[in-house]
């Protein structure tokens, strides 16, 4: 499986230490190299940034022709516009991206969506990581937006 990610979920699961789960979920993960400067070059000091820097493998990515509409393009910004003309372009199957407009661009392409909540229920339902709530409130402390009852729906979701 072939992801393609937006800084977002980068930085969130780099924080709390669980940036290996995308490694062991997905066989390739890539990211634009918009994203990359916006989390390792530009992103110096902020929590999850150095474990992204460390992620050997991440798979880097310049952008290829504009495939997303000019006029969507308006309402993402650039890592989120670069990961879903990759994503396009490479025919990923999921577009990691935590922020509304990007999701509902990527799911207006056609690319499957998942987020950084979505990432620690997979990893969770696959036995890699033994409860996620302790990364939600970790999270969710750093700034991450999640209504109280999505977070109570996907605690559910999972037996926690």
């Amino acid at each position: 499986m072939i992801v393609v990610s937006d800084a977002g979920p980068l930085l969130y699961l780099g924080a709390v230490n669980r940036l290996s789960v995308l490694e062991r979920l997905f066989q390739r993960v890539v990211v634009p190299r918009s994203v990359w400067d916006e989390v390792v070059t530009a992103g110096v000091g902020r929590a999850g940034a150095a474990a992204v820097a460390d992620a050997t493998w991440i798979v880097v990515l310049d952008v290829p022709v504009t495939s997303v509409p000019p006029d969507a393009r308006r309402h993402l910004d650039p890592g989120e516009a670069d990961g879903i003309q990759i994503a396009l372009h490479i025919h990923a199957d999921l577009f990691l991206c935590d922020d509304r407009a990007g999701r509902a661009v990527a799911g207006d392409c056609g690319l499957p969506v998942i987020g950084t909540l979505g990432v620690l229920v997979r990893a969770r339902q696959e036995g890699l990581i033994a409860a996620i709530r302790p990364e939600i409130e970790a999270i969710l402390a750093m700034g991450f937006r999640a209504s109280p009852a999505l977070v109570a729906r996907v605690l559910e979701q999972v037996g926690e």
